[in-house]
């Protein structure tokens, strides 16, 4: 048996100033290839201007339709990892990563 279950998702769009190859090195650099990488789907877009814009899921409004907050403080903690590499890479981080 299958079952769907909807639930929301916050999802940032972040807006940077930089090209599609600078934003996937800086990016690609700070992320630790197993626990992080495997768990974010990043979203590359650009736009005439060749700017990028990440399209990234909040990881904590994610896992929190699980209903456990054991898994829950998984998301939170996933989530600061996101703010942190975020600042790193000279972007904005969401209001949304600095609550937890």
């Amino acid at each position: 048996m299958t079952t769907t279950i909807p639930h929301l998702v916050n999802r940032f769009v972040i807006d940077t100033d930089a090209d599609f190859e600078d934003v996937c090195q800086r990016y690609e650099s700070l992320i630790p290839t197993i626990d992080f990488a495997e768990l974010t789907e990043v979203v590359r877009t650009g736009d005439l201007e060749r700017r990028v814009h990440l399209s990234i899921d909040q990881l904590s409004s994610r896992f929190a339709s699980f209903g456990d907050p054991r898994i829950g403080a998984v998301g939170a903690a996933l989530d600061a990892k996101l703010a942190a590499i975020l600042r790193l890479m000279g972007l904005p981080v969401p209001p949304e990563l600095e609550e937890n």
